[in-house]
């Protein structure tokens, strides 16, 4: 089983502290959480993120995250997601990672395309919803590693290529060399 540690330490490396370049479209950032993000989910399922208690979110809220803030709204994500049941830390870790970067959604469509992709069967619907048979089509999968590397070298292609996509119009060449080094990480 996948360990939500050791991937949330992938997610720090890669996202830093309190960021609000203008040439970012998600805006103030911190840890990789966004200030639109915290207005979306504030008062959802366990999210407040209201940390001056002042009766608004903002800026001054994000810039208030610490790590387990960051900690624990990453986690709420990890076990929605099941990335705990997969046996692949490295995959887990890949897609929480992305998932930070460019929602999950995509991130789980692009693994249930590599599983299928290299297994030569279209076993899983491609819907970004990892569910139970996502979860035991990839740990069948990934019992040999060779396959388990096939599939993260594929799941790698395809954020690359989301990237490439994303940046059509030249409008993140000041991010796209660091982007494209975390998808390949």
């Amino acid at each position: 089983m996948a360990d939500y540690r050791k991937a949330f330490e992938v997610v720090l490396e890669h996202e830093g502290q309190f960021s609000n370049d203008i040439r970012d479209r998600g805006g103030p950032t911190n840890f990789g959480i966004t200030l639109q993000f915290m207005l979306d989910w504030h008062g959802q399922d366990e999210f407040d993120f209201d940390l001056n208690n002042d009766g608004k979110v903002d800026i001054e809220d994000i810039r208030l995250l610490k790590p387990e803030d960051a900690f624990k709204t990453y986690h709420y994500f990890w076990d929605k997601n099941h990335y705990g049941q997969f046996n692949s830390q490295s995959i887990a870790t890949k897609v929480l990672d992305i998932g930070v970067n460019l929602w999950y959604v995509r991130p789980n469509k692009f693994l249930q395309q590599s599983c299928n992709e290299i297994s030569g069967v279209n076993n899983l619907k491609i819907d970004g919803l990892i569910g139970t048979k996502t979860v035991t089509f990839l740990n069948g999968l990934c019992e040999n590693i060779v396959t388990e590397k096939k599939i993260l070298a594929r799941l790698k292609e395809k954020i690359v290529a989301e990237y490439h996509r994303l940046n059509k119009n030249g409008d993140n060449d000041w991010a796209i060399k660091g982007l494209i080094k975390r998808a390949l990480d």
